[in-house]
């Protein structure tokens, strides 16, 4: 009696997940314990080298390409070993090992991003070495029905170290302070001990399935070649190399959605636990599934979930619903390819060959994948992150167009040029974008044909944007990190461009200041929102110190700036030159929101608008009677609105999705329908996208002594 019970109970554990073995759940464990590492990370990553190092789009878009595809040669030498000792486990474990050590070689490497690409080459070398090994012992331990669930148990579990492991980043992160230059450093450090736990629990607990060793077809290079004759095998292999051209890296994603959705620093590492939530919670019931039903249409469908990604990225979703979608879909993603695919290929290849043929397909992935990473990394690089995801989605966001000054809400023309801030006057135009070098951003000078005239690098987030009456004088504001007696918040760099001598003030805190009548030094001066008088030496701007605000007077030549009044901000100079537009605190504090006024520099007289919300913005004079300015509707959307200067009227809706007006310049979002339409540019306004900039710093302009951000956090003045 006792006897049966126990087979019964063992034959009714067979429908249930401890069928698939003990081996398996081994393994799922020390890839638990090394995704906490390996994550931790992954998910500081991109954040590092873009924000932190300043590495631009495309030399992020390389190394994220190597950090998974330029090992992936390796992934079939390290099979083939393994094949031919017949001891996965002992490469398994090397790889395992090589990783960890090269956690410690990030804190080594500083910033040279020649040194980053060699740790993190060896970082994936290690990976190279375990996957394929890795998954051919769950193959060996676990019965061919049962394989999708096997290895929807091992990804269950690696994906619980994925969930864990930003979430530990993000602790350390708080622990030392997000902008400690000591907090990547200690990210790293705790990434190698868990690393090391990993490889502890491989040696104690995981057991080798060392398979006979064949008495013909041995293993050797022509027995695993002569795996590609195969015609299951080259489906595959096709198949994966096809998906993989397609799948883009979700580091790229992730900063896509802090481009879009402007989030935190600090937050970032949540992006990739929102995706290892859902790839926790759909691993196994994914694996079942293709058991079930097929294991070919459960990965095609997973490779579905992926391009509604791109959709979303590249559609006109926004919040919560954006983030919460695409990240549910990046982890279903996962879900129902990573493993269902392994499972697809184990019973298509002989024991004795398993890992060969699995790095096989891991290799056609990885190669696929590196192509795919370095080209989209260049499209962003050449055109911005809203054209690049445009590959995938058919998008114009983000380049400068051209609407009629008489009907500023019609037709719309697309040009090449793409722009974060751009204004122009007199034939000028200033263009912040995106850098084509190691830095983040630029200052470009167009002529009237938006031609490129001249480049400057810029350190910081574009802000601001001014061009003179005359088109040659040109002045910016920029976000930066770094000022000791800021804390980490963003300070501003506001500077000014003599197109005509060549003249440059990088900042304008070299200044003499006279504050109240007096000289005045600080070291938390910031400046920001110029706008110039007609003789292309004076200029009005905000000057901010010991907590206060200023409308102040410049002169370019003198190189001097005295205080007029308080609680002005981003001043804008009417065409007469007689008044002064700017927007001031509600009760002298921006929590109370902000309210657009007109300043009468000759009699001090100011007057309130009729706009009564909140306008966070530099506004701009239209004519001597009309102020332009945007508003937000909703996160990513904006509309630019206009009202009667002299106070009276009420305001009116000017062009919808569209924010910061400058003048003749307006800085659209427009929908598709739009586009398709042409107007005539000698009768137009210069408009372009904003792009929500996700990634400020770069090395300071040649002629320029801007001081270089440290790692940035989203807070700080007003623009």
């Amino acid at each position: 009696m006792y006897l049966a019970t126990i087979g019964r109970r063992e034959h009714a554990a067979k429908g249930k997940l401890s069928a698939v073995g003990a081996n398996v759940f081994a393994l799922g464990a020390v890839s638990l314990v090394t995704d906490v590492s390996s994550e931790m990370v992954t998910a500081v990553l991109p954040v590092y080298l873009v924000l932190g190092l300043h590495l631009s789009p495309a030399a992020y878009g390389l190394v994220d390409g190597l950090y998974t595809g330029a090992t992936a040669l390796l992934r079939v030498a390290g099979g083939y070993v393994a094949d031919r000792v017949r001891r996965r486990k002992v490469v398994a474990g090397a790889g395992y090992a090589l990783s960890a050590v090269a956690k410690l070689g990030l804190l080594a490497a500083g910033a040279s991003a020649a040194a980053i690409g060699a740790v993190i080459t060896l970082d994936r070398t290690g990976k190279g070495l375990r996957t394929a090994p890795r998954d051919a012992l769950i193959t060996l331990s676990a019965p061919e029905p049962l394989l999708g669930r096997a290895f929807g148990v091992h990804r269950a579990m690696d994906s619980m170290g994925a969930f864990a492991g930003p979430l530990v980043a993000l602790a350390v992160l708080a622990a030392v302070g997000a902008t400690d230059p000591e907090a990547f450093d200690a990210v790293f450090v705790v990434s190698f001990c868990i690393a090391a736990i990993g490889v502890l629990l491989l040696v104690l607990f995981v057991r080798d399935r060392r398979t006979p060793k064949p008495a013909v077809n041995p293993v050797s290079p022509r027995a695993a070649a002569a795996l590609l004759r195969g015609r299951g095998v080259r489906r595959l292999l096709v198949a994966a190399c096809v998906l993989g051209l397609a799948t883009v890296g979700d580091g790229f994603g992730y900063l896509l959605l802090q481009h879009k959705e402007d989030i935190a620093t600090g937050w970032f590492p949540l992006l990739a636990v929102g995706t290892n939530l859902g790839y926790l919670l759909l691993a196994a019931p994914l694996g079942v599934l293709a058991d079930r039903i097929g294991r070919l249409p459960v990965v095609l469908v997973g490779y579905g979930a992926l391009a509604l990604v791109y959709l979303l990225l590249a559609g006109p979703v926004t919040g919560w619903p954006l983030i919460a979608g695409a990240l549910a879909l990046y982890g279903a993603f996962y879900a129902a390819t990573d493993g269902v695919l392994m499972a697809l290929a184990g019973p298509l290849l002989p024991e004795s060959l398993r890992t060969t043929g699995i790095s096989l397909v891991q290799t056609a992935q990885a190669l696929a994948y590196f192509a795919s990473s370095v080209l989209f990394g260049l499209a962003w690089h050449c055109w911005g992150p809203d054209h690049a995801i445009a590959v995938a989605a058919d998008t114009d966001r983000g380049h400068v167009t051209t609407v009629s000054a008489g009907d500023p809400g019609g037709a719309r023309t697309v040009s090449p040029l793409a722009c974060a801030r751009v204004y122009a006057a007199g034939g000028t135009g200033l263009c912040l974008r995106q850098d084509g070098d190691l830095t983040t951003y630029q200052l470009a000078v167009l002529d009237r044909n938006l031609a490129v005239q001249r480049e400057i690098p810029l350190v910081g987030l574009p802000n601001r944007a001014r061009v003179s009456a005359s088109g040659r004088m040109l002045a910016w504001t920029v976000f930066v990190t770094g000022d000791s007696y800021n804390g980490g918040m963003f300070s501003t760099r506001a500077g000014i461009l003599d197109t005509a001598t060549g003249d440059l003030a990088g900042t304008l805190e070299d200044y003499a200041v006279t504050l109240d009548g007096k000289p005045y030094q600080a070291a938390d001066l910031n400046f920001w929102g110029v706008t110039f008088t007609r003789d292309d030496r004076h200029f009005y701007a905000t000057m901010s110190t010991a907590g206060r605000r200023y409308l102040v007077a410049g002169d370019f030549a003198a190189h001097t700036i005295r205080t007029l009044r308080e609680n002005v901000e981003c001043p804008s100079l009417s065409p007469d030159g007689t008044r002064v537009a700017f927007k001031s605190a509600v009760d002298g504090d921006p929590a109370n929101g902000w309210r657009l006024s007109v300043l009468d520099l000759a009699g001090a007289k100011v007057t309130p608008l009729a706009e009564t919300r909140g306008v966070d913005d530099q506004p701009a004079w239209l004519d001597d009677r009309t102020i332009g300015y945007g508003l937000p509707r909703g996160p990513g959307h904006a509309d630019v609105w206009s009202v009667p200067a002299d106070g009276a009227g009420s305001p009116r809706l000017l062009i919808p999705d569209a924010e910061s007006p400058g003048g003749p310049v307006i800085t659209v979002r427009w929908p598709k329908a739009a586009r398709r339409a042409r107007s005539a540019r000698s009768a137009a306004w210069r408009a372009c996208c904003r792009c929500r900039a996700a990634a400020p710093g770069a090395p300071a302009p040649r002629s320029a002594p801007v001081r270089a951000p440290a790692r940035p956090r989203t807070a700080g003045p007003h623009g």
